[in-house]
């Protein structure tokens, strides 16, 4: 199975978030390759904005008592 559908089942069960973080590079969004073609580029920039993403979702996640 794909991880998407592992994903569904482990989601069905337990608090879960999909986080979908585009790296399109800004100038051309509507022309750029996909993620798996051979020709694709992608913005660095937002590592920083995801990776704070994901921390804070993980803080508020650990700081409630459920």
């Amino acid at each position: 199975e794909a991880g998407a559908e592992d994903f569904a089942f482990v989601a069905g069960r337990v608090p879960s978030a999909y986080v979908f973080l585009s790296a399109c590079p800004a100038d051309e969004p509507g022309s750029a390759p996909d993620n798996h073609s051979p020709r694709a580029s992608f913005d660095d920039a937002v590592v920083p904005d995801g990776a704070l993403l994901l921390a804070e979702l993980a803080m508020r996640r650990l700081a409630d008592p459920r």
